[in-house]
C-alpha cells in the first residue's frame, strides 16, 4: 500500500508464489522508503532577481534550473511578498535572497521554521539597507556591519570541509562586516581572516 503522508513516499506489500509442498514460503513481504532529495525555497525580493548575472540567475542553475540541479537539490522560487503561501514544513532551507525589507509577519513565520529544525540562508543583495539587518538581528549568528567594497577582488578561507575547491580563485568584492555571536561558525573567511560567512544556531 502507498505512504499514508506523501512528503515521505514509502511502500509496503506482499508478494504470493505458486503454493507448492512448502507453504511458509509461498508469501513475501516487502517494505521499502524512497528518499526524498532535500528541497530548498528561495524567496526573493526584486523583480530583476532572474536577470542573467543577478543571484536568482545562478541559484536556479544550482538548485533548480528545468535541465536540473547542479547540487542535488530541488528548489521552489518565490517572492517574499508570498511567503504565507508556502508550506515551510516541506522544506530543509529558506534562501532569503535579493531583498529590500521583510515584513514582522514573515519574521515571525522564518523564525518558527528555524527554531523547529529548518534552515536560513540569508544572501542579501546590493540594494539590502542596513535597517533590513536590524530588523533579522534574533535570526542571524551574526551581527551585520556596513558593505565593504575592495578595489581587487580576492578568495577565500575556510577552516575545513572545503579542500576539494580551490578557495582561493573565488573572487569576491563586496561584502558586509560579520561580528559573529557566541556558539557561531566561521565558515569562509577574506583573504586577511575577516569573517564572510557565518553559520549558527537559533534557541
Amino acid at each position: 500500500g502507498p505512504a499514508t503522508d506523501p512528503r515521505r513516499p514509502s511502500w509496503k506489500g506482499w508478494v504470493d508464489l505458486t503454493p507448492d509442498a512448502l507453504s511458509s514460503d509461498d508469501r513475501w513481504y516487502f517494505s521499502f522508503r524512497h528518499g526524498r532529495r532535500p528541497k530548498a525555497l528561495v524567496l526573493f525580493g526584486s523583480q530583476d532577481f532572474f536577470r542573467a548575472g543577478r543571484g536568482g540567475y545562478f541559484l536556479k542553475e544550482l538548485l533548480g534550473a528545468e535541465k536540473g540541479s547542479l547540487l542535488g537539490w530541488d528548489a521552489d522560487f518565490l517572492e517574499l511578498s508570498r511567503l504565507s503561501e508556502a508550506p515551510l514544513s516541506d522544506y530543509r532551507v529558506v534562501v532569503l535572497a535579493d531583498f529590500r525589507d521583510v515584513p514582522a509577519a514573515a519574521r515571525a513565520g522564518l523564525e518558527d521554521f528555524v527554531r523547529s529544525g529548518g534552515g536560513l540562508w540569508v544572501l542579501p543583495g546590493g540594494a539590502t539597507p542596513d535597517e533590513a539587518f536590524a530588523a533579522l538581528r534574533r535570526l542571524l549568528p551574526a551581527g551585520v556591519g556596513p558593505e565593504v567594497s575592495s578595489p581587487e577582488p580576492f578568495g577565500l578561507s575556510a577552516p575545513g570541509g572545503f579542500e576539494e575547491f580551490d578557495l582561493a580563485k573565488v573572487a569576491v568584492r563586496r561584502y558586509r562586516r560579520l561580528e559573529p555571536k557566541p556558539g557561531a561558525r566561521v565558515v569562509f573567511r577574506d583573504s586577511t581572516g575577516v569573517p564572510v560567512l557565518v553559520a549558527g544556531p537559533l534557541g
